[in-house]
């Protein structure tokens, strides 16, 4: 009888064990993903709205607000990710 409660123990473990494991590398794949994105996104606002002379800069400003909105939309995304990978 006892026995098999410590099997049952064991299996739940296990199994909790796997889906943790799970989990985790969903959610390293996802931030994966999302730093994938970010990286052209930010890459892109710094050409266009920050390394340009004042004039590009000026004539791209609403590009730059849309980009901006983009790459904060992304970061934090990927903070969230990255909060709840360290807490898992």
């Amino acid at each position: 009888m006892y026995a098999k409660f410590l099997i049952a123990v064991f299996a739940v473990a296990a199994l909790s064990s796997i889906g943790c494991q799970n989990k985790q590398a969903k959610a390293h794949e996802d931030l994966k993903k999302l730093e994938a994105e970010y990286a052209p996104l930010q890459a892109q606002y710094n050409k266009d709205c920050l390394s340009g002379s004042p004039e590009h800069i000026a004539a791209n400003r609403s590009l730059c607000e849309d980009e901006r909105k983009k790459t904060a939309d992304l970061d934090q995304r990927i903070a969230i990710l990255r909060q709840q990978a360290m807490q898992q």
